[in-house]
């Protein structure tokens, strides 16, 4: 019986350990946030250049949303070619997987000016044999780059060959960076 009882016991405590450990993830998450968007409204403050802006953004971006790569890509005037501008990746091997499909996601961001979530295997039906393939995006988010209602480009925040997803929640925060 005195076994038993302990057993419980312990299941109960680790059952509370397990819920501080989740709240403690979720406040570490929301601090990253607020360092973030401090920082990017000190840069705005101090009139530092838009690319450094740019740059910032893409990079806290990854950093925020626990990616594996985000990419800035950006609108030439002149030829209306969408043009990589910034690339920050968690790892090296990151850098090229399905960045075909990612351009492609900002191209459609771009002529729809509305952003996208992609997290379901079925949202990526209409890139070409994507399920045949070993590394793969399996998660991506992507968002316009608007100012005073002009299109720059598009932000984007991938992860690959993780369980993970993207929620709602995450876009929303990928907005409130670009809208900086």
């Amino acid at each position: 019986a005195y076994v038993i009882f302990q057993n419980r016991e312990f299941r109960k405590k680790r059952r509370e350990v397990f819920i501080q450990r989740v709240r403690l993830e979720r406040s570490v998450g929301s601090m990253d946030e607020v360092v973030a968007l401090t920082q990017i409204g000190s840069a705005i403050l101090h009139h530092k250049d838009f690319m450094s802006v740019l740059e910032m953004i893409g990079r806290e971006s990854l950093n925020c949303l626990k990616g594996n790569r985000s990419t800035v890509f950006l609108l030439e005037e002149k030829s209306g070619i969408l043009k990589t501008q910034f690339t920050f990746t968690s790892d090296p091997q990151h850098e090229q997987v399905g960045l075909f499909e990612e351009k492609e996601m900002a191209r459609k961001t771009l002529r729809s000016k509305k952003p996208f979530l992609l997290r379901d295997p079925s949202d990526f039906s209409e890139f070409l044999k994507y399920g045949e393939r070993d590394r793969k995006i399996t998660s991506l988010m992507s968002i316009p780059l608007v100012l005073e209602d002009k299109s720059l480009g598009a932000l984007s925040v991938v992860i690959i060959d993780d369980e993970r997803k993207f929620t709602t929640r995450d876009l929303q925060f990928l907005l409130v960076l670009a809208h900086q």
